[in-house]
């Protein structure tokens, strides 16, 4: 008896995670839900889109959570995640919705991910990752700032939700993602 019950309780811890994984919030109620947190806590919104195959992903991620920089973004962002363009086989791990606001934002520019957003209280786009590449030039996504230009970029794109950030804060920033990118 004991190992039928046991067997049950193992099925069943197994089970319950791949459930879960099987229906992701969808992508508009996470909006929602960052926009009312960052707005009670007068900070922004930075929403950024990605897939569990993007290697470019996964260096951003890692980026917002070096411990150098995790308490720089939190002090100006509440940030979230948005699952997107998933492989055959993965599609299940998609935020529903989410592919209409990665189309929305990124304004018909074919982008790629990492792509991320910045969000004020009425969930209107401040800016967004989609940047000129050279003045008066062709427009792209900065996706993972791994060059001198994209960083600048990007600092750029945080001062637009963080306009107090100070010169300390950027070069803690610019430091990171460059340790981020000699891994």
């Amino acid at each position: 008896m004991r190992n039928i019950v046991f067997l049950s309780l193992l099925l069943f811890c197994l089970v319950l995670p791949v459930q879960a994984q099987a229906n992701p919030e969808s992508a508009q109620a996470l909006v929602t839900n960052v926009v009312k947190t960052a707005t009670a806590e007068q900070r922004k919104a930075l929403i950024a889109f990605h897939a569990s195959w993007c290697g470019w992903c996964k260096r951003l991620e890692n980026f917002l959570d070096l411990p150098e920089i995790k308490p720089v973004i939190d002090r100006y962002f509440e940030v979230m995640w948005l699952t997107v363009n998933e492989r055959e086989g993965n599609k299940h791990l998609e935020n529903p919705g989410a592919d209409e606001f990665l189309s929305k934002w990124t304004n018909g520019v074919r982008s790629g991910i990492p792509f991320y957003v910045l969000l004020d209280s009425k969930e209107q786009l401040i800016a967004s990752s989609i940047r000129a590449i050279e003045p008066g030039g062709n427009s792209g996504n900065i996706g993972f700032p791994g060059n001198d230009e994209e960083r600048r970029a990007f600092i750029d794109f945080l001062k637009t939700g963080a306009p107090n950030m100070n010169a300390s804060e950027e070069a803690t920033l610019i430091k990171g993602l460059e340790a981020i990118m000699s891994k």
